[in-house]
């Protein structure tokens, strides 16, 4: 089974309801064909089912605040997973990655986000 440490800072309360389906995604139904740990650095929101961290620093600071858990324990892990707190990663990101992780190093896969006036 695929183990995903996966890392979320959230500083801001209104986003609650994209970070709650977010964990409740990640530890219900959707990925049980994974072994899942997810790290969130939060001062706001302690569901049961994380690992909780306080948020450290000011500002930007505190987009770190999980990077220490993430060095300890990276070798736990098949996959890290570093993410903002809206947005949804699915099964089916995870098995498209899978997928093409074989690729030379010219061709790193990854995922490109854009909001706003950068949507494409």
């Amino acid at each position: 089974m695929t183990k995903l440490l996966i890392s979320i800072t959230s500083c801001s309360e209104q986003k609650k309801p994209y970070l709650k389906q977010i964990v409740d995604s990640y530890t219900g139904d959707d990925f049980k064909d994974y072994s899942v740990s997810v790290v969130l650095a939060s001062n706001w929101y302690k569901p049961r089912n994380c690992i909780n961290l306080d948020l450290t620093g000011n500002g930007w600071e505190q987009c770190w605040s999980c990077h220490q858990y993430l060095k300890d324990h990276y070798s736990e892990a098949d996959i890290i997973i570093n993410q903002d707190d809206d947005i949804l990663v699915t099964p089916q990101n995870i098995q498209y990655y899978l997928k093409y992780q074989s690729l030379p190093m010219e061709y790193i896969g990854g995922f490109l986000v854009a909001e706003g006036e950068y949507l494409i």
